[in-house]
């Protein structure tokens, strides 16, 4: 099972910060394995999703 959640201090902030983006532009959160130090976080404005995208929202923002 896919853990994740937005609180709703961080679903504002997303907010103000994909306005200022392409209408549709969504936050995408992803992990990438990284050997010896662990997991790596990556974050990117993304104007597109794919069908194998998990979409979460909160307050009216997603985030892939």
């Amino acid at each position: 099972m896919t853990q994740f959640s937005i609180t709703q201090a961080a679903a504002a902030q997303i907010g103000k910060i994909l306005a200022t983006e392409n209408a549709g532009a969504k936050l995408r959160v992803a992990v990438q394995g990284g050997g010896c130090s662990g997991f790596s976080y990556i974050f990117s404005i993304e104007d597109t999703q794919t069908d194998a995208d998990l979409i979460f929202t909160r307050d009216g923002v997603n985030v892939l």
